[in-house]
């Protein structure tokens, strides 16, 4: 059977980080990971880069966000990869807010909000897409203002299927989709996972603080913990030349490998899937950022002034801006990867392990509940001898009983409809 691979031109949203040090364009993918690595930097310190990230979709509401790096130096972190001996890296970035408007060839104007975030959000939902657009942006903080070239509305692709499927010689699930293009052999994927996991352990109990009734704290019967949590990822983009490919189609093209022991196909996985068809300016954009940026470890560092894409300052052509921003439709569909559809999922071996290092040894006792309270453990389960008799709790640190402290959220997103 054959390996299921990961391959990924990825651009992480709404950082935008593209790896690209040793991508590969197979099959006319170009591949990009969201990893970051070591750089030389021939840039003077106070040299700044705006980054554009977004794009205007016809029939939907568009977000455009605006990043400027901090500059460069020595000595500085966040850039170098692990053990690296680079003494040169950027000081990283932040968004910044903007103002501004979609503009039709024949003049009309869509005007963006601003987002709590810093994104400018237009609603696009009734674009007309027999017109050419352009947009211009603002950063109210310096007054600097930005546009794009004109740009036509592009059609989207048809999404033919979109699954997964079981590989059990290599022990992963794979997630897989079929695209046929129609106006353009250039393509971009983008997809997002979210996922349903329950807690690493459960507990029917909570506690009570210590009062003058109970100077050790009380444990009672409630459970306090989410039964759930829902976990989103950034998006990740790949862009295709459908061209190289059999009938121009992309087919059955694995999107990504979750190993068996990978916590997010434990519960329910969602895969939501988004294409659009690109110019092929745009896919040139990102083929010779790759081609011509293998020492560099994403958007945001220093980059040939070749490689600016189809915006500028319009008062200042030589700052130096990247970021390709387009103008198309997009299809969409969502795939949920349930665990009881498959039954895959396998604790990975050092799982039992793991959770017994987070629980206590033996029964805590009384004296001790609200000392091990406020090292962040919580009880866990009763014990009772081999006549029946109760004889205490064990307790567990918090944070294998509380989903919410790996970063999810009890709170069912308004679109998940599994």
């Amino acid at each position: 059977m054959a390996r299921c691979s990961l391959n990924s031109n990825i651009i992480a949203r709404p950082f935008v980080r593209a790896l690209l040090k040793g991508c590969a364009a197979i099959g006319g993918v170009i591949t990009m990971s969201a990893c970051t690595y070591q750089f030389n930097v021939d840039y003077h310190e106070d040299t700044k880069i705006v980054v554009f990230n977004g794009d205007i979709i016809a029939g939907s509401e568009s977000v455009i966000y605006g990043y400027v790096t901090k500059g460069f130096g020595n000595g500085q972190t966040g850039a170098l990869s692990p053990g690296s001996d680079q003494a040169t890296a950027y000081y990283g970035y932040d968004t910044f807010a903007m103002e501004g408007y979609l503009e039709s060839e024949d003049g009309a104007r869509i005007k963006g909000t601003l987002e709590t975030d810093n994104g400018l959000r237009f609603d696009t939902s009734n674009l007309d897409i027999s017109k050419r657009y352009r947009l211009h942006l603002k950063n109210t903080a310096n007054g600097s203002e930005y546009m794009t070239d004109w740009s036509d509305v592009l059609g989207a692709p048809v999404i033919d299927s979109l699954s997964y499927y079981i590989n059990y010689e290599d022990k992963t699930l794979c997630s897989r989709v079929s695209v046929s293009a129609q106006d353009t052999p250039y393509i971009s994927i983008t997809s997002s996972y979210s996922w349903k996991v329950t807690p690493w352990a459960k507990t029917y109990f909570g506690y009570d603080e210590p009062d003058e009734s109970y100077p050790n704290g009380q444990v009672v019967l409630r459970n306090e913990y989410p039964l759930f949590c829902y976990t989103p990822a950034d998006d990740i983009i790949r862009t295709f030349a459908t061209v190289t490919m059999k009938e121009g189609k992309l087919v059955n093209y694995t999107l990504d490998e979750f190993p068996r022991d990978d916590r997010r196909i434990s519960g329910t996985l969602r895969l939501r899937l988004k294409t659009r068809q690109i110019s092929k300016q745009s896919y040139l954009y990102w083929q010779n950022l790759e081609k011509t940026s293998s020492m560099t470890g994403d958007l945001f560092t220093p980059t040939p002034s070749s490689m600016r894409g189809n915006i500028i300052n319009v008062s200042d052509e030589n700052e130096m801006v990247l970021g390709y921003i387009g103008m198309s439709l997009e299809s969409h569909k969502d795939l949920y990867i349930k665990h009881e559809d498959h039954m895959f999922y396998r604790a990975p071996e050092s799982f039992q392990l793991t959770l017994n290092s987070y629980t206590s040894d033996g029964i805590v006792p009384e004296s001790l509940w609200y000392q091990n309270y406020t090292k962040g453990n919580r009880p866990y389960k009763d014990i009772y001898d081999d006549m029946g008799f109760f004889m205490g709790y064990t307790w567990i640190n918090k944070i294998c009983l509380d989903c919410t402290l790996a970063g999810g959220t009890p709170e069912i997103p308004e679109d998940w409809n599994e």
